[in-house]
């Protein structure tokens, strides 16, 4: 084992911690002991902890001198979470670096795979690979809430790129931040060469909470290849109490999500100053994204058309409301609907007749402007067994309709009907004409779900007849 270890090079293994409690930290930490890669070591830095994870900490560092240290501000403060992110780089002496939240889990075989992957690759600055967003780790977790989708509560995995297994040349996955936000690599599934930090310099401590993962890995889009594996190695565990969760449900969720997009968009401007970058197209992308909080008054007035007609909506609806009974006026509105939105579907594309078995099931999805998410979508899907897709496209005005027509069995419909408003109609049309009497799971173009039909209650795949 020892000539092993001597033939591997050292991961750092950083979790930062401030008041992690105990059943998560210890779950994280073992995580890491589980590792089926020997030569790591583990550095746990506290954040100005008052809780029992200090002494959890504490007592690893004891029984485990050779690999685990403890470290933790002058004075014991609370200094947020870049900071603390520095504080274990600088006492890091691995070659490579990986970072891991005290609520998350590697899976065992993460740095195995890792590691030898990345210096496969020895122009990558980086590795990260996609993450399961896992809510199973307990029961009806009322985290379950926050999926998009209403047909399915079950783990996903991120989509953390449009391309996957390849080295991709800066700044592709920049301008895929700016575009899509939702694109972006999770703390817990990257290796990086310490030898990154010494070159661009360390996290940002301005950023002492959100986004100071995604300021950082901007700097290395900008100016480093990066390898992007469409493995899983990690599961980031979805719970009301962490930090996006107590915004969730303080009711300041989507204000904070908007002042963090905006701080990091500002950084983000004023670093490309300071480093002189030139490209237009990195600059085309960034007022883009910048333009609404530039110019608040005139995006809202150019909301207001949209805002007259959801208000005319409303006061219709308020009328109904007073007029007719509910059970009434609910099912009038959806047969309306239903019959509105049938005769704005056409066709855009259709596989030749596929013929099903039983246990045969098939993916509907409603989707706009996903040409950064369809590919993996469809390759996902297909991988895990769906025998056909069929995409409903709301208006896409991206490559989603072109890039989706390349596959086989994917059928392509078009309506330039609006959802969400008509959401209940559009799935009650696709199950319809494509779903009678056959297996078949809704999923968002973004959603990525594991093995549906090992859980069909709990998934809510639906038996529907040929297409």
């Amino acid at each position: 084992m020892a000539e092993l270890m001597k033939k591997q090079p050292l991961v750092s293994c950083i979790v930062i911690f401030f008041n992690a409690g105990e059943k998560f930290f210890i779950e994280a930490i073992e995580s890491i002991f589980a590792q089926t890669y020997e030569n790591w070591e583990l550095l746990l830095a506290n954040d100005g902890s008052t809780d029992e994870s200090t002494a959890i900490a504490l007592k690893y560092a004891q029984e485990y001198p050779h690999k685990v240290r403890y470290l933790e501000h002058e004075g014991h403060q609370n200094r947020g979470m870049s900071a603390t992110r520095n504080l274990g780089i600088r006492h890091a002496k691995g070659e490579y670096i990986a970072f891991l939240d005290a609520d998350d889990v590697w899976l065992p075989q993460k740095l195995e795979q890792q590691v030898p992957l990345l210096e496969s690759y020895p122009e990558a600055a980086m590795l990260y690979s996609r993450t399961q967003y896992w809510f199973s780790w307990m029961k009806d977790n009322p985290a379950t809430s926050t999926l998009k989708s209403d047909a399915i509560r079950g783990d996903y995995m991120t989509i953390t790129s449009i391309k996957f297994d390849q080295l991709i040349e800066p700044p592709t996955q920049l301008l895929v931040l700016l575009k899509t936000p939702n694109i972006h690599p999770c703390t817990c599934s990257i290796l990086i060469r310490r030898q990154v930090f010494d070159t661009l310099g360390f996290f940002e401590e301005a950023f002492r909470g959100a986004n100071e993962d995604m300021v950082f890995h901007s700097k290395i889009f900008l100016k480093f290849p990066v390898y992007v594996s469409s493995g899983c190695w990690d599961r980031y565990r979805k719970h009301e109490d962490s930090y996006w969760g107590n915004l969730s449900r303080q009711g300041t969720l989507s204000e904070m999500v908007q002042a963090g997009r905006l701080k990091y968009l500002n950084w983000l401007e004023q670093y490309l100053q300071e480093q002189n970058i030139q490209d237009r197209e990195i600059w085309q992308e960034l007022q883009k994204a910048l333009w609404p909080h530039r110019h608040l008054v005139l995006f809202r007035l150019l909301q207001l058309p949209q805002n007259f007609i959801k208000q005319t909506k409303h006061f219709s609806k308020h009328l109904a409301n007073r007029l007719l009974p509910a059970h009434t006026r609910q099912s009038i509105e959806e047969y309306v609907r239903l019959i509105l939105f049938q005769g704005g579907v056409k066709l855009i594309s259709s596989s030749p007749e596929i013929h099903h078995y039983p246990n045969d099931w098939i993916v509907l999805c409603v989707v706009s402007n996903g040409e950064f998410y369809i590919e993996t979508f469809i390759n996902h899907y297909f991988s895990i067994g769906a025998k056909h897709i069929i995409f409903l496209d709301n208006g896409s005005t991206d490559r989603t309709i072109n890039l989706a027509s390349k596959h086989g069995n994917v059928t392509i419909l078009q309506t330039t009907f609006k959802h969400p408003v008509y959401n209940r109609a559009m799935k009650k049309y696709l199950i319809n004409r494509f779903a009678k009497n056959r297996l078949f799971i809704f999923a968002e173009v973004d959603e990525l779900f594991t093995s549906p039909l090992k859980e069909k209650e709990e998934h809510s795949l639906s038996q529907a007849s040929p297409i």
